[in-house]
């Protein structure tokens, strides 16, 4: 079965004082989530080998320039056929 990639970008990185970002992501059906190391990591953040056709939640928490850390982000999207 051949995998899929997923790029999200940022949109804000270039406004906002950002260091980097601790990104987290799951097939929805799994209990257990996969952490994107080297954590922080940079804008745009690169997702490699997941399955197709599978819905795939996340959670982003930015960490500021000023030492402080975002409220976590949560989201999903659909890995394309």
């Amino acid at each position: 079965m051949a995998t899929k990639t997923a790029t999200i970008p940022i949109l804000d990185d270039s406004t906002a004082c950002s260091s980097g970002y601790m990104f987290r992501y799951k097939a929805n059906y799994d209990q257990s989530w996969i952490i994107l190391n080297p954590a922080p990591i940079i804008s745009p953040i690169v997702v490699k080998g997941l399955a197709a056709s599978t819905v795939i939640d996340y959670e982003l928490t930015r960490y500021c320039c000023d030492g402080s850390v975002s409220d976590v982000l949560r989201g999903s999207f659909t890995t394309p056929a």
